[in-house]
């Protein structure tokens, strides 16, 4: 049995225009991915004194399974208690690691082992001072407690013939830093975190411990400015100039790059012109000058904006994929501007 496809001249004229579109489509990639990095303000601003640290552990653990023995689960849930130890050397060695105090000093004897039950206390202005005094440190963090809800469950795998067991956790931490001469902590951090394991419905020691220290780093992004990876959209195609900046900042020349860009600019295609404004904001943002980049991306969402469709009262109705891209990064750019005074109080210590 044959078959017969009877195509005419016009259908055959789609075809090749909607071949022609693929085909260009293909060839010329619009976009790139930039990956940056960029320092994100901690949760606390330090006085500028403050440069030597102790991190004391103020937990009694939970010597039930030190004692060989299991925890109660009570429909699907066991509570227990963490490893105050572990959580406070993991966070003495994330801190001193950060080279942002000068001497970070870690007592992770329980200050509270004398006692037959387990119990959250804070601790008082005699003991900050005789703790500082002890230590050589102008300020205390203290490890107040960690808690593990455990949940059994199951997780179910296509290529498996019977699920798996899994152990749910929710580690519960809390800390307090203290300044000697004030009767009251200076802060108090409660975090919470998840993990889990799969295997095997049986806790272990090992487990309490790999939590303890799992939820550390929680903590280290209160306390400390951190690296932030972040990824930008920036304009690659559509003439020579663009292609060769997407080239250069692949090989992280991002100098030459702007050059391009610039020359883009000035140039009378008003469509290059919108994206060359805008990959220029992103290289000052990569050079940290974002009120730079915030006056770049300013010009090109202005250009940008006169293709918006408005109503009779101005407002935007209809909004281009341009001018959706260029407000997002607005977004971005502001609430790294907002923070910026607060990370430059906490870079001080450094001087400029």
């Amino acid at each position: 049995m044959s078959y017969f496809c009877c195509i005419t001249s016009e259908d055959m004229k789609k075809v090749i225009c909607f071949a022609l579109l693929l085909c260009g489509l293909a060839s010329c990639r619009m976009f790139e991915v930039a990956s940056i990095d960029y320092l994100e303000p901690a949760g606390i601003t330090f006085p500028s004194e403050v440069r030597r640290v102790g991190v004391v552990n103020n937990v009694v653990s939970d010597s039930l399974l030190e004692k060989g023995g299991e925890p109660v689960f009570h429909e699907g849930v066991a509570t227990l208690c963490g490893d105050g130890r572990v959580l406070a050397e993991e966070l003495a060695a994330s801190i001193a690691s950060a080279n942002y105090f000068d001497l970070v000093v870690i007592c992770d004897s329980a200050l509270r082992q004398g006692d037959r039950l387990p119990r959250e206390s804070r601790l008082g202005g005699s003991e900050v001072r005789q703790l500082a005094d002890g230590l050589g440190v102008d300020l205390v963090l203290s490890v107040d407690r960690v808690d593990l809800s455990i949940e059994r469950g199951l997780a179910y795998y296509p290529d498996y013939p019977s699920p798996e067991p899994t152990l749910d956790a929710k580690v519960h931490t809390l800390l307090r830093l203290y300044l000697p001469g004030r009767e009251s902590p200076m802060a108090t951090l409660a975090d919470t975190d998840s993990l889990y394991w799969a295997g095997s419905w049986t806790v272990d020691t090992t487990m309490v411990r790999d939590a303890s220290a799992y939820v550390s780093q929680a903590a280290v992004r209160h306390l400390l400015p951190v690296w932030k990876k972040a990824n930008r959209y920036f304009y690659a195609g559509g003439c020579v100039e663009m292609r060769d900046a997407a080239v250069c900042v692949k090989e992280d020349e991002w100098e030459d790059a702007c050059r391009l860009w610039q020359a883009v600019y000035g140039g009378k295609n008003e469509r290059f012109r919108i994206y060359a404004a805008y990959n220029i904001a992103l290289f000052h943002e990569v050079a940290d000058d974002l009120e730079q980049a915030k006056a770049w991306l300013e010009k090109a969402l202005e250009m940008a904006g006169k293709e918006v469709e408005r109503d009779e009262r101005g407002e935007p109705v209809a909004l281009t994929a341009d001018y959706r891209l260029m407000t997002s990064y607005y977004a971005h750019l502001s609430d790294r501007l907002s923070e910026r005074y607060k990370l430059d109080l906490q870079m001080e210590r450094f001087g400029k």
